[in-house]
């Protein structure tokens, strides 16, 4: 799957002839984030499969820490988004602020064909999926006040 996921990233790279100007187009562009994520998923599932297959204590070890490594680097990034949202000081304080470089990417976002019809496919996608979950509660709301008015009535 991770090769798969890589291989997919760098042949969306490859399409794009375009090249970045700036280090922040380069880390946002989807196709880097998702060759980075393929090839690190491929590198700790080798760990995993030649570890236990072999019976190799020393892969299984380096299984679990690189697993535990991307544990707490999700929850300190976690934590340090919270923290830099919730204290507007700090941002100011910081001179960096995750907004310059999402507006940066905003003015980015028509010099790009294939990530503007990417964007707008993934957000119509979440468009559609919020539709019909808010349409299936309001179905189940009406159905069990339907079945509480027909308890009532018999």
């Amino acid at each position: 799957m991770g090769i798969l996921i890589t291989a997919c990233g760098s042949w969306i790279l490859n399409e794009r002839t375009k090249l970045a100007r700036e280090i922040s187009e380069f880390m946002l562009n989807p196709a880097v984030i998702i060759s980075v994520f393929g090839i690190i998923l491929v590198f700790i599932t080798l760990f995993g499969c030649i570890g236990t297959i072999r019976e190799n204590i020393l892969l299984i070890k380096t299984l679990h820490y690189s697993l535990t490594v991307v544990l707490f680097i999700e929850l300190i990034l976690s934590v340090i988004v919270v923290v830099f949202y919730q204290t507007p000081k700090l941002r100011h304080y910081l001179h960096s602020a995750p907004e310059e470089v999402f507006k940066n990417a905003v003015k980015l976002y028509h010099d790009d064909e294939h990530l503007e019809e990417w964007l707008d496919l993934i957000q119509m996608e979440i468009i559609c999926v919020i539709l019909a979950r808010l349409f299936i509660r309001s179905i189940i709301k009406q159905r069990t006040r339907w079945q509480l008015l027909n308890e009532v009535t018999t």
